[in-house]
């Protein structure tokens, strides 16, 4: 086999592992693109509802089975689940937050915290995605 066939190979399987992690990466932006809008809904609708929970709902969207609570507030809203992987109970959120009463800029994140106060050097906390919105 030619050296120039050895690189076309390795070229093309660059190529493909390059396309897989593309298409991952718009739907993983796009998926929390509508986390974070769903999210800002609710807490327009807490807002309304002058930030009391009677009355209030969870977004279907964001309604899972292991959903534990909801809320929002004058900085933000989250949604929190509880979740097991690999033997560990975890609360898991997904939050999303104004630096401001005035800011327009939200920043959604997700995080989450082992219930097992032993291993809470196991949380973790990321960014997901920053989007403008009505204050």
């Amino acid at each position: 086999m030619k050296l120039t066939h050895i690189y076309a190979m390795c070229a093309a399987v660059v190529a493909i592992l390059l396309g897989f992690w593309l298409v991952q990466h718009i739907r993983n932006h796009t998926r929390n693109r509508q986390i974070a809008t769903t999210l800002l809904e609710m807490h327009h609708q807490w807002a309304t509802n002058d930030y009391h929970a009677k009355g209030m709902t969870v977004p279907t969207m964001l309604a899972q089975e292991h959903l534990h609570g909801s809320s929002a507030g004058i900085l933000g809203a989250y949604v929190e689940y509880d979740e097991q992987k690999n033997g560990v109970e975890w609360s898991r959120r997904l939050h999303i937050l104004r630096a401001d009463t005035n800011s327009t800029t939200w920043t959604l994140f997700e995080m989450a915290v082992p219930k097992d106060t032993n291993l809470l050097k196991m949380a973790w906390k990321h960014k997901l995605i920053t989007v403008t919105g009505e204050p």
